[in-house]
């Protein structure tokens, strides 16, 4: 297993406690999911339990209901969206600023962003964070935010994706424990310590 598996699958077994960061986390993993109906959402995942997980957050964030369905060993998970607003908002490629409520809402965004599209080396080849976006606007108004909480954070481009990264070591395991994994986030510590 990946490291980005082990930090994504230590963080959809930690749960979030307010509405609000919920609907922040959900929103953030729709809109870089790259959405491109108006009708129904449909997801697809590998495991039962990572649907699982999303139909729960998605039924409390949009207070919408769906079904997971399995075919050919992939979990997919289909839900009409709504309220139209956000909707609009997720079609346009637009951050709404407005959803983050709270002092946690912020966090909660970057949360669902990793989980949508982070990725994370593993701590003992090197040390290098990065979200992958296709479209350049979503992701330089994404680095405003993160740059709220991680300034060392860079944009660059690659073969027609824009890439949000983070190369040193303090930020890495800081981030992997904000959004939700404290036990990779001590993995990346004890490295960094080890390998100084």
């Amino acid at each position: 297993m990946s490291f980005t598996n082990t930090v994504k699958n230590e963080i959809l077994n930690s749960r979030l406690k307010k509405d609000c960061c919920r609907y922040a986390e959900a929103y953030a993993y729709l809109l870089f999911f790259n959405l491109k109906t108006r009708s129904n959402v449909k997801l697809k995942f590998n495991t039962e339990a990572d649907a699982a997980y999303y139909r729960s957050l998605f039924k409390k964030a949009f207070n919408t209901q769906s079904e997971i369905e399995e075919t050919d060993a992939k979990f997919y998970l289909r839900f009409p969206l709504t309220p139209e607003d956000i909707l609009i908002s997720l079609i346009n490629c637009k951050i709404d600023r407005q959803i983050f409520k709270c002092e946690n809402c912020t966090t909660a965004f970057i949360r669902g962003t990793f989980l949508s599209c982070g990725k994370v080396s593993d701590p003992q080849k090197e040390y290098h964070a990065e979200f992958v976006f296709k479209n350049e606007q979503l992701a330089y108004d994404f680095l405003q935010i993160l740059k709220i909480v991680f300034p060392l954070s860079r944009l660059t481009e690659r073969k027609g994706k824009f890439i949000i990264y983070i190369k040193d070591a303090d930020s890495i395991e800081n981030l992997i424990a904000i959004i939700g994994a404290p036990n990779a986030s001590m993995e990346v510590m004890q490295t960094a310590i080890f390998k100084d």
